[in-house]
């Protein structure tokens, strides 16, 4: 069996993050640790509540604001062989690591997943490789959300 870290830097998101958690407990997988670097200063108290509820199921570290150092902090305390990092506003598929791990399982060293994106925001116009000689699977493609 293949464990899994799913990794979520945080900052200034209250109801997103929450909702981000929610999925990623609700996931029917063993041997998956979460790990939040929280970069918020105060939540709100629904939130603080709900990572209290949740507390003996991730690991939560604070620290100071800095993406690139909370990155950086997840991935010292990981300790699966599979990473997944994810923002703190996605919204997962019930399968969403079950399909990670099939996918390292086949022999892909990348996995990456669709962004779906509001209509009116920007979007990369073409995918961006991150090294021809990685075996990846899925695409950096996009669909647009019209919120109907």
């Amino acid at each position: 069996m293949i464990d899994v870290s799913v990794l979520i830097c945080t900052y200034n998101r209250e109801d997103m993050l929450v909702n981000t958690l929610k999925d990623v407990v609700a996931q029917k997988t063993d041997n998956v640790e979460i790990v939040v670097i929280d970069q918020t200063e105060k939540h709100t108290v629904d939130t603080e509540n709900y990572l209290h509820e949740i507390s003996p199921l991730i690991k939560l570290i604070k620290q100071e604001p800095s993406l690139t150092k909370a990155r950086n902090r997840a991935l010292r305390e990981a300790k699966g062989n599979v990473l997944i990092f994810i923002d703190d506003d996605v919204r997962l598929s019930r399968d969403f690591i079950k399909e990670h791990i099939k996918a390292h399982q086949a022999g892909y060293q990348v996995v990456q997943g669709r962004v779906l994106l509001e209509k009116h925001k920007k979007h990369a116009s073409r995918p961006q490789i991150m090294n021809s000689f990685l075996k990846i699977k899925g695409r950096n493609d996009y669909a647009i959300v019209t919120g109907k």
